[in-house]
């Protein structure tokens, strides 16, 4: 069984499976940028000195789970499980977070092209996208019991075998409670597609019952969420983490669901000897009064150094900005704000933007 080095980037919400109990997806990031999942996890049966939170490197053996068809899908050797005393820290506008998850792995931004890589031709079933445009957060309420032909076909099972027996395991009393609404994210790709995900991160679960346990209505808690999930989140730099069900992988239409969220902040570029880089493209929007919206620029470097290259602003700025670059001595000033966002071509480098 290999041993592997992964970042741990995904962790859902809990549900319920008659074959293998309370189970969390768990996926990360292995130390070339490919993607791997981590199935099943009993996550709230493991030691407590073995729960691992996002963004730590865990180490741990690992074997391709054959039972799933999902290509990045493996088992893990619990009892080889170590965490690192590494997590990637937000330190500098989250650049090693930044480094690991967009640098070494890959971005997509058209959706069909998503959706037939897992069902044409199985080659994934886990992503890191940026949508080219959020449309809209909704809440949909549901029913807030668990399925209880599950719950029984599982107390059946459980007296019958234990689920996991390669490791100890802490008994459970209470099943998780279920999310009495469906949390879901509208957005647009590249190609103008448009699609509907549920939104399935341990975290959305967490918070609004902490917003319960805190006193609040189940109304004021779906504020709650949506304060942070929609407002807060789409302030920043967005990008969703998708997974495929094993259910639909392969045949689904509509087979994805944002299984984390990945909101470092917005950057924009400082280092101005960087910008020496600058090809005749610059100079020619320079001389113009304004930056061409979808600039046609090929060479990397350049990719680099325009401005928001990691992402398109989620919301129109309004007032007016000196933006730090140079083409030769000269500085280039704009109140056209809509002229700036492109969308992701190459990683930007570390930077700011300020008002004046």
């Amino acid at each position: 069984m290999p041993r592997e080095r992964i970042l741990i980037t995904v962790k859902t919400y809990p549900t319920l499976s008659s074959t293998y109990g309370e189970l969390v997806c768990t996926a990360g990031l292995l130390e070339d940028g490919s993607w791997i999942r981590i199935y099943p996890v009993p996550f709230r049966q493991l030691d407590e000195y073995k729960k691992f939170e996002k963004y730590r490197i865990i180490e741990a053996s690992v074997i391709r789970n054959t039972k799933d068809p999902r290509p990045e899908s493996h088992k893990m050797d619990f009892q080889s499980l170590e965490l690192t005393e590494t997590k990637l820290s937000t330190a500098d506008s989250w650049r090693e977070r930044r480094n690991w998850i967009l640098n070494r792995g890959s971005v997509y931004e058209d959706l069909a092209a998503l959706i037939a890589a897992a069902n044409d031709r199985n080659e994934l079933s886990l992503a890191t996208f940026k949508p080219t445009k959020l449309i809209d957060f909704k809440a949909t309420p549901q029913s807030p019991h668990w399925d209880e032909q599950k719950i029984a076909k599982l107390k059946s099972t459980s007296r019958q075998t234990d689920l996991f027996p390669e490791w100890q395991t802490a008994a459970i009393t209470k099943y998780v409670d279920k999310l009495p609404w469906k949390f879901s994210y509208r957005f647009q790709d590249s190609k103008g597609l448009q699609s509907t995900m549920m939104i399935e991160d341990w975290e959305i679960g967490a918070l609004y019952w902490n917003c319960i346990k805190g006193g609040a209505s189940p109304e004021e808690a779906v504020k709650k969420v949506r304060q942070k999930y929609w407002d807060q989140f789409t302030a920043q730099d967005l990008y969703l983490f998708l997974g495929t069900t094993r259910e639909w992988h392969g045949r689904g239409l509509n087979l994805f669901v944002v299984i984390g969220v990945f909101y470092p902040p917005v950057q924009f570029f400082e280092e101005k000897q960087s910008l020496l880089a600058l090809t005749s493209t610059y100079d020619r929007a320079l001389g113009s009064g304004v930056v061409p919206k979808h600039p046609k620029i090929h060479a990397e470097q350049d990719l680099n150094l325009l401005p928001n290259a990691a992402g398109i602003l989620s919301k129109p700025l309004t007032k007016k900005f000196t933006l730090p670059w140079v083409a030769g001595s000269r500085w280039f000033e704009s109140s056209q704000p809509d002229h700036f966002p492109i969308r992701r071509e190459a990683p930007c480098i570390k930077g700011n933007i300020k008002a004046t």
